[in-house]
């Protein structure tokens, strides 16, 4: 099924999708909505605008058929920026048919000249969740041109197109704060008033958000601050380094290099993702297992001290007793005392 859609206002395209579906359009203020029949498919597609040109579509559909909606407009096409939740799409920009894929957590800036086309394809039978920042530039140009020059120029220049002469395209795994951003929106309960501007917001939020993280992208990745999907595999690969051998771990320089991340990244990742920096992590899973070793194993506190990295009898029953309350000897006892008493 092929949808022409000969606007890029989020409330326009909406309006024709529910034509097209013969489905009455809804409206929750400024946001208007429709829902799938069951005979196409199953799900919703929400759009608002907000002031200065910014306008917002979330789709969240299975489709029945595949489904195109191609976009085709006299007016200047407007910046995209794409975020992908779940599922799969392709995105088709420009007269030479140029075709890209978005899955979860990647995200895109789009930009069409004003001779193009822009598809999006939906496979059958399978969820996908995305959202749409639209940024028509006629409109928001004058609100950010004398800070375009505190942005690489290539992107700087896509604003500054305002007759949309020439395309763009940047693509890339999204962070895990506009992961974030986006299960705010996805999850917020608000209503009327509250939720225009808590929706405007947000929008604002992917926009400053996703800059920053092409301005990030223009490093090399040893000075790449921002933290992506592709780094969570890397921060848990490097727990499980740790995890491995909590007698003699990497230092965090090695650690880095042991995961092909760089050390600011992957000491970020770590509070991000366990809410403790890496040594705090090391210190915790050592006791842990030292607490393991003490109730299970028939060991020495000593012994037990060497085995999960501390030199230091002493120093080792200082850090146990903060994080258990108890000195070594002490939960030593206990436990052998209800071992025997279950008996």
């Amino acid at each position: 099924m092929e949808i022409l859609v000969e606007s890029f206002d989020p409330q326009d395209v909406i309006k024709i999708i529910a034509e097209k579906y013969r489905v009455k359009l809804q409206s929750n203020g400024a946001e208007v909505s429709l829902t799938l029949p069951k005979r196409s498919g199953e799900g919703t597609i929400k759009g608002i605008n907000f002031l200065d040109g910014i306008g917002f579509t979330r789709i969240d559909c299975t489709f029945v058929k595949d489904t195109i909606l191609r976009f085709e407009s006299n007016k200047n096409q407007p910046i995209r920026f794409i975020f992908c939740v779940e599922g799969e799409l392709v995105h088709v920009l420009n007269p030479d048919n140029f075709r890209y894929k978005l899955g979860p957590m990647i995200g895109s800036i789009a930009s069409s000249s004003n001779s193009n086309q822009q598809l999006f394809i939906f496979p059958p039978n399978k969820r996908i969740c995305y959202f749409t920042l639209d940024i028509d530039k006629e409109k928001f140009y004058p609100k950010i041109e004398d800070e375009l020059d505190t942005i690489p120029d290539k992107l700087a220049n896509v604003f500054r197109d305002r007759k949309s002469i020439e395309h763009f395209l940047y693509q890339s795994d999204y962070s895990l704060n506009i992961s974030e951003c986006l299960n705010e929106i996805e999850n917020n309960t608000h209503e009327g008033m509250v939720r225009r501007i808590f929706l405007e917001s947000k929008a604002l939020d992917l926009l400053w958000m996703q800059i920053k993280q092409y301005k990030d992208d223009q490093n090399i990745i040893s000075k790449q601050s921002i933290i992506r999907k592709t780094d969570v595999k890397l921060i848990m690969k490097a727990k499980k380094i740790l995890i491995e051998d909590l007698k003699n771990p990497p230092s965090i320089n090695e650690l880095a290099k042991q995961t092909g991340t760089n050390p600011t990244k992957l000491k970020k990742g770590f509070k991000r993702l366990f809410e403790l920096t890496i040594n705090e992590y090391l210190r915790n899973e050592r006791l842990n297992q030292a607490k393991l070793f003490l109730a299970e194993e028939n060991l020495s506190i000593k012994e037990v001290s060497e085995l999960v990295g501390y030199s230091n009898k002493s120093v080792f029953s200082k850090r146990f007793k903060e994080k258990f309350g108890v000195l070594p000897s002490r939960f030593m006892q206990r436990y052998k005392n209800q071992k025997s008493k279950k008996q």
